[in-house]
């Protein structure tokens, strides 16, 4: 399916930015919500580790511990199924720059910079979409509960999102074989989610992981997640500023690497 952008030398910037976005959206969810392998895919892993480790431990563990191991992993299940569709969505990436989509895009009244921000957004809207539904899951199965701020968690869904995209984005633009970035994912990605604290407390680990989690880009937005569904901070998280602060620092970024490696060969 092309993506199908209007626009000419005299369209105001702000509108051709509009159209790329549009157009971008309107293709990626088409194909992503016509393919049900893709939407399952993305919800079955989380499903599976709630049910699992959520449900499945409550026998064997303290009275009342399993609200408190729940609190922590729905939050983060949520996360996982958001970064889940924005890895699956930087594959299109990959080929979108591969076939030269974007080459034909820019020769037009529009900037490599415009198209890179443009798919990331489109790729964090289907992933902010996919964590809300993991969330209206687990509170049916009577896993989990509404967040203490429903409006401030889908914020910080979106920011985790829009983080994971870039990231994921940034790697796409860089590899140069399809199989390449499927094995970017697997030995960057996932590390960083497994070391964000997502599905355990990476407080109470030893020094080495917590170290690691305060390097990692996912550790904070994260936190953010966690914050807006406890209604209160977790343990050492930095301010809500200052965590966003380091989300917006390393979007920025990736989109800076996305640009420069934007261009085919």
């Amino acid at each position: 399916m092309t993506v199908r952008i209007r626009t000419g030398s005299t369209t105001p910037w702000a509108v051709r930015a509009w159209h790329v976005l549009a157009g971008f959206c309107a293709r990626d969810w088409a194909l992503h919500f016509r393919s049900p392998l893709s939407v399952v895919g993305t919800l079955a892993g989380p499903l599976l580790l709630l049910v699992a480790v959520g449900i499945g431990l409550g026998g064997s563990v303290a009275p009342g511990q399993q609200e408190n191991i729940l609190a922590l992993i729905v939050p983060g299940l949520c996360a996982m199924s958001a970064l889940l569709v924005a890895s699956q969505r930087s594959v299109a990436v990959f080929h979108d720059r591969s076939s030269g989509l974007i080459d034909e895009i820019v020769t037009g009244p529009v900037s490599r910079p415009v198209v890179v921000v443009a798919q990331a957004l489109s790729s964090a809207t289907l992933a902010t979409v996919h964590g809300l539904v993991m969330l209206v899951l687990a509170v049916a199965l009577g896993a989990g509960s509404l967040p203490g701020s429903p409006v401030a968690f889908t914020a910080a869904i979106a920011a985790f999102a829009l983080l994971s995209s870039s990231l994921c984005n940034a790697m796409a633009y860089g590899a140069s074989k399809p199989g390449t970035i499927q094995s970017l994912l697997n030995l960057v990605i996932n590390p960083l989610f497994f070391l964000s604290g997502a599905l355990y407390d990476v407080t109470t680990t030893v020094v080495p992981v917590r170290v690691l989690a305060l390097i990692n880009p996912l550790h904070y937005a994260v936190r953010l997640i966690q914050a807006a569904y406890a209604e209160t901070p977790p343990d050492g998280a930095l301010p809500t500023a200052e965590a966003l602060a380091v989300v917006v620092a390393v979007v920025v970024a990736c989109w800076a690497m996305a640009v420069r490696f934007s261009r085919r060969g």
